[in-house]
């Protein structure tokens, strides 16, 4: 098992890798980390825990050994720090590499601004070259962001978010208290939202069906091989991948809706339900785009589908919600009528080896063929 310890601290921290015969004391360490985050009710439950951690860290199909590649920090021997690798496989142009999303990057509240984060994710990096290509972090705080700036991160922009108003009743109470302005900012909404409904009703969706799925089968196959030829850089989305993020999530109910002409599959859109938890708009419900995947030049096939998805919830959210970093599908969002939001989620990438690095260089520079999605990182976990 490879260890390091800091020798300015004279051996009282160590960094190594979790071994899952360290898994209660991993859970309690989870609890105390989490306990005044705005999602600790995630991490309330041991059964929970485990299910959870076990899922993103030992279940990806295609990993290639069947230990978690979550790396912590001991002090005096107990867990006060981790950070976390996803496996997953990533086109980057023209190769399909074994990438890392980083995540989970927590310390506990004592041992934070000493310096032992930039040190973890170090200690990290080394242990994984050995099975991965390059990592990936998808959202990033002040302070995390510019640790990892500092260990040779390149970030690729900003993640962009979107929201579309459903309810605007309820919405336009949250933002004004002045009955008549109320009112007038509901109408304005729907106005809004009435003349992109009629303009996409215009576009016509032609011999378009949409479905429920609940099986995934080679006919992701199929569409991930003609799609992804047309997108420059993306993760990995055939059939097992599919029912490992979508099916198999130990907690999040997601539905999927397949878009079809004739026989062949043109693109799905994955949808969840959830409330908003902070800002002004606490406690309105929200469906969340967690992935939308199609031929970027058939815009017709993204219209049904988004159609489709404002059908089945415009009496169950209050808003639609859809965070990517997608320049093309960007342009898609803001005419299918979604209001564009400030956000300070990052996606940032790191070739792990040198004779990938020009290859990861050259791909950031071309900005406008990615695809990455809320779904794709831990932001929708």
């Amino acid at each position: 098992m490879a260890t390091h310890e800091h020798n300015t601290t004279q051996s009282r921290v160590k960094f190594e890798k979790l071994q899952l015969n360290d898994e209660n004391e991993y859970i309690h360490f989870l609890k105390e980390a989490y306990k005044d985050t705005f999602n600790s009710f995630c991490y309330e439950d041991s059964d929970q825990i485990k299910k959870m951690w076990r899922w993103k860290y030992l279940h990806y199909p295609y990993i290639q050994k069947k230990t978690p590649h979550i790396y912590i920090c001991r002090y005096d021997g107990h867990i006060i720090a981790q950070i976390c690798a996803m496996p997953c496989s990533f086109k980057l142009r023209d190769h399909m590499l074994e990438a890392a999303w980083l995540q989970d990057l927590m310390i506990l509240d004592q041992y934070r601004n000493l310096g032992l984060g930039y040190y973890l994710i170090k200690f990290m990096l080394e242990q994984i070259r050995s099975e991965f290509q390059c990592a990936l972090v998808g959202g990033t705080n002040q302070n995390s962001y510019l640790l990892f700036k500092r260990l040779g991160f390149l970030e690729l922009g900003g993640i962009q978010k979107f929201i579309k108003p459903i309810n605007t009743k309820r919405i336009a109470e949250r933002f004004v208290t002045n009955l008549f302005l109320n009112r007038t900012l509901g109408m304005l909404l729907r106005v809004w939202n009435r003349a992109y409904d009629i303009r996409n009703c215009l576009d016509g969706g032609g011999c378009v069906v949409i479905s429920e799925e609940a099986e995934f089968n080679n006919e992701f196959e199929q569409l991930w091989t003609s799609v992804s030829q047309k997108i420059r850089s993306t993760t990995l989305r055939d059939s097992l991948v599919m029912r490992w993020r979508w099916h198999d999530h130990p907690f999040h109910l997601y539905k999927v809706w397949t878009a079809r002409q004739g026989q062949c599959l043109r693109g799905y859109v994955v949808v969840r339900e959830g409330e908003i938890l902070t800002s002004q708009l606490k406690g309105l419900k929200i469906a969340i785009i967690s992935d939308l995947f199609f031929d970027p030049k058939e815009k017709k096939i993204g219209k049904a589908l988004l159609k489709n998805v404002i059908k089945v919830y415009r009496n169950r959210a209050d808003l639609l919600r859809c965070d990517l970093y997608s320049p093309t599908m960007t342009s898609f969002l803001r005419r299918s009528g979604f209001i564009g939001m400030k956000s300070q989620q990052r996606f940032l990438i790191h070739a792990l080896h040198e004779n990938y690095k020009k290859h990861v260089e050259k791909e950031v520079t071309c900005k406008t063929e990615w695809h990455l999605t809320y779904g794709d990182s831990d932001l929708d976990f």
